[in-house]
């Protein structure tokens, strides 16, 4: 994957970084790239934090196993992977370089998913001080390539007309690495004219080997044909384009 940098400004925050940008806020720090992908052969990568702000960060790394359940993220404590160093001071202007790498082998066939969480330590409040105090904390995705087994995200849809009037669209990467969706669109099929949009799903979101996501869109219009055409914005830009064949809830 081809790395990239960006650059964050927060009040207070706690962020998972997807490659999308920020928030902003009145402090920052500048974080390149914002994801990491290890292989056998490439076991190690370093991230560089920057201190964009004017005050004294002092940062604490940790590492986490990334999983997912019921279209949910799922983290869990791990020794996989190893931050260095893992707890580390940033003055105003200055940078620093941590070193991820890899503490186990690389599962054959499957993709696996880490994220490095920079956790920022509070100072201690000044004598008197009486706001709220919220530390920053940002998450890194993080990827081991499958060893052996080609890599492949293959995702397939199912669109089910709900009582309600909705559309309950799901999504199953049967594949072996993650894809990322946005910005999902299902329209008319086409038939020689611009597609009539149903509705839009904007909200960016990754899915994991194996893992299966349902969102539930309201048409704009009222919709009664069987079929629905589908776009969508997936991972590096790709664009997924399908025709569905819309079931009702009395077909399941």
């Amino acid at each position: 994957m081809r790395a990239t940098s960006l650059s964050f400004q927060f009040i207070f925050a706690s962020l998972v970084l997807l490659g999308l940008p920020g928030a902003a806020g009145a402090s920052s720090l500048g974080i390149s790239p914002t994801r990491v992908t290890l292989t056998e052969k490439t076991p190690t990568a370093a991230i560089t934090v920057v201190n964009q702000g004017t005050d004294l960060k002092v940062i604490q790394a940790e590492l986490l196993r990334w999983t997912q359940e019921g279209g949910k993220d799922v983290h869990a404590p791990t020794r996989d992977l190893l931050a260095n160093p893992p707890v580390f001071t940033v003055a105003p202007g200055k940078t620093q370089v941590i070193r991820v790498g890899l503490n186990r082998a690389s599962s054959d066939t499957q993709e696996l998913a880490y994220r490095l969480f920079l956790q920022e330590v509070s100072p201690p409040p000044l004598p008197g001080f009486t706001g709220l105090q919220v530390a920053l904390r940002i998450g890194v995705p993080v990827f081991v390539v499958p060893a052996k087994a080609p890599v492949s995200s293959m995702l397939r849809w199912k669109a089910v007309r709900m009582e309600a009037g909705t559309i309950q669209l799901t999504v199953s990467n049967e594949g072996n690495v993650h894809a990322e969706l946005a910005e999902v669109m299902l329209s008319q099929p086409g038939n020689g004219s611009a597609p009539k949009v149903i509705n839009w799903y904007k909200a960016p979101f990754p899915l994991l080997p194996g893992q299966s996501r349902t969102l539930v869109l309201k048409p704009e219009f009222d919709w009664k044909g069987d079929r629905l055409y589908l776009s969508a914005r997936a991972s590096q830009g790709a664009v997924v384009e399908t025709e569905l064949e819309l079931e009702n809830t009395a077909q399941r």
